[in-house]
C-alpha cells in the first residue's frame, strides 16, 4: 500500500544565536522555502492502527534534503516508531524538493495507518456480489448471534500500565476462525507487550470461536495492564 505524507504546517527557522535588527528584518523580508512532497511514501508494516505525529528538521542543500532529524510528536511503541521514522528519512532525502536552500526548514506530518485486508475484501465481493459485503461489526448483542461459542481472552499480567486496545478483522471458513488481523488502538510503549496481546488474542479467536457459515468479523479487544 502506498502512502502519501500529509503536511500539516512548516516553516523555515534561522539558526540559533543573536542577530541584528538589519538582519531580523532581512530574515522577515525573505519568502518562505517551499519544499514539495513528489512521491508516495510506502509505510512500514507495523501492528498499530491511527495517526501519528512527527516533526521534521530539514537540512536542504541544492535543492533537497540532506539531513533530515525525525521527532516522535505522537507516535507508536519504540520499535514501530523506529520503523516509522527510518521511512520518513529515507522518504524526504529521496522525494523532497525544495525551491531554496535551507539550513534549518522545519515541517510536521501526519502518517495514517488505516486497518485494511484489501485481498480479503476483494475475495469476499467476489463470493457476495448481491450484498457488495460480508463483514459484520460484532458488539455484544451480535456477537452470541454470530458466534454462539466464543472463548474470552484472559489479561496476561506485565510489567506495564494502561490500556491496550486491540481491533480485529477476521476471517471465518466453515464456521472457524482461520485468518486474523489484528492492529493496536492503544498499547504500550513496548512492543514485546502488544505482542503477547496480539498472539492471545489471535488464539483465543482460532481456537475457541464457533461461527456457523463463512463471514468476516470486525471486533474489538480491551485490556487493563498492570
Amino acid at each position: 500500500m502506498h502512502q502519501r505524507v500529509f503536511i500539516i504546517a512548516s516553516m523555515s527557522l534561522a539558526l540559533c544565536g543573536a542577530m541584528s535588527t538589519a538582519a531580523a528584518q532581512d530574515k522577515a523580508d525573505k519568502p518562505a522555502t517551499v519544499c514539495q512532497d513528489t512521491g508516495d511514501l510506502t509505510p512500514p508494516e507495523i501492528p498499530w492502527m491511527g495517526s501519528f505525529i512527527y516533526k521534521m528538521t530539514i537540512k536542504v542543500r541544492n535543492g533537497r534534503a540532506e539531513d533530515v532529524e525525525v521527532k516522535e510528536i505522537r507516535g507508536p511503541d519504540r520499535a514501530s516508531n523506529s520503523r516509522v521514522v527510518k521511512a520518513l528519512q529515507q522518504h524526504v532525502k529521496k522525494n523532497y524538493v525544495c525551491d531554496r536552500d535551507d539550513p534549518r526548514y522545519v515541517t510536521h506530518v501526519q502518517v495514517d495507518f488505516p486497518h485494511e485486508v484489501p485481498a480479503l475484501e476483494a475475495k469476499l465481493a467476489a463470493q457476495n456480489p448481491a450484498s457488495g459485503s460480508a463483514k459484520v461489526q460484532l458488539d455484544a448483542a451480535s456477537a452470541r448471534a454470530l458466534c454462539p461459542t466464543m472463548g474470552t481472552p484472559q489479561a496476561i499480567p506485565v510489567d506495564a500500565t494502561g490500556k491496550l486496545l486491540l481491533h480485529v478483522i477476521a476471517e471465518v471458513t466453515d464456521g472457524r476462525v482461520t485468518l486474523v488481523s489484528a492492529k493496536l488502538k492503544m498499547g504500550s510503549n513496548h512492543a514485546n507487550v502488544n505482542q503477547m496481546f496480539i498472539d492471545l488474542v489471535d488464539r483465543t479467536l482460532r481456537q475457541t470461536y464457533v461461527c456457523p457459515g463463512n463471514h468476516v468479523f470486525e471486533q474489538e479487544f480491551e485490556f487493563n495492564l498492570s
